[in-house]
Order: C-alpha cells, then structure tokens, then sequence
C-alpha cells in the first residue's frame, strides 16, 4: 500500500511500481509479509535496495530483538509474545521490520503476528501514519507489545505472571 501522508492510495501490486507511486506523492510504500518465500523476500531486497547483512538477518528466523542500521536502512526484530492463560505459558513470535524514509517492510516468518490488522489499526489513527515510515515503526512496536498483554497493562500482566509462577506479592 502507498500513503501520501495519511491517506491510502490505490496501488500498483508490483513493488517497484509501489516504490515509484510512493517517490512521486513524496509518501511511502507499506509491504506486509506473512510466511513469505526466500524468493519473495530476494524479490523485495532486490526493488527496496536492502542491503545484503539486512536481507540475511531477514531470512533467519528466532531472533533476539534488536535493532541495527543497514545501509540507508534501518533493520528491526520484534519478538511480540501471546499469553496463554489455560496453559499459563508465553509463546514468543517474530517481526522483522526494515525502515527506510519511503518504504516499510514488516516480516511474520510464521505468520502468527497479524500484519494486515496493524495496518487497519493504523488507519485509524491518522495523526501516526502522517509521521511517515518511522511513525509507522513506533505504532508497530506499541503493537506487538499490545498483543502480548491484549486490554490490560504491561505492569498488571507482570504482576499476574509473577504471581502465578513465583507466588510473588511484591515486586520491588
């Protein structure tokens, strides 16, 4: 998808085209991958210019996160995790993201992380995707952390665990 600011744009399937739309509006071009190919993500890293240390973080999976700056691009693992309350276990998953001025590129390997329903929470927050690409990498961290705690905060999530596992009544 191409943005001109907040706005969607109709957009041309083929990436390089997507690129050459988000270059003329002065927007950026959004790509989602889920349990994408090497070929797919080759495909990518070939139109987007990433460079090859990037394409090669991408292609391994289970990472820690991190963050690194690959040529004109920035490179980030987000390891968003789901609670299993009947189990009482965690289950970590990843998100790769490369960030450039003009282009954002978000990578499930697995698949477990829904892509498409960031971007449709995005939509509804106009004031985030007019900071552009890095607006955009900002929404996707409080995301991923949003999915591992659902409607409750982080430090009642903490406390829960803590106490189920450890049976600890004080935290500090």
């Amino acid at each position: 998808v191409v943005y001109d600011g907040h706005t969607p744009l109709q957009t041309d399937p083929d990436p390089a085209a997507a690129l050459a739309q988000a270059r003329s509006v002065g927007g950026m071009v959004w790509v989602d991958l889920s349990q994408p190919t090497r070929e797919q993500v080759h495909e990518l890293a070939a139109v987007f210019g990433l460079e090859p240390l990037g394409l090669a973080s991408a292609l391994r999976t289970h990472q820690r996160s991190k963050l690194d700056r690959y040529g004109e691009h920035l490179f980030v693992v987000v390891q968003p995790a789901q609670y299993d309350d009947a189990a009482e276990t965690v289950e970590c998953h990843e998100v790769d993201v490369f960030v450039g001025d003009e282009l954002f590129v978000a990578i499930s390997p697995d698949g477990a992380v829904d892509l498409e329903q960031m971007r449709a929470l995005l939509e509804e927050h106009p004031e985030v995707l007019q900071k552009g690409s890095y607006g955009v990498l900002w929404a996707t961290l409080v995301f991923c952390v949003g999915v591992v705690v659902g409607n409750i905060s982080l430090a009642l999530f903490l406390a829960v665990l803590l106490n189920r596992k450890f049976g600890a009544t004080t935290f500090f």
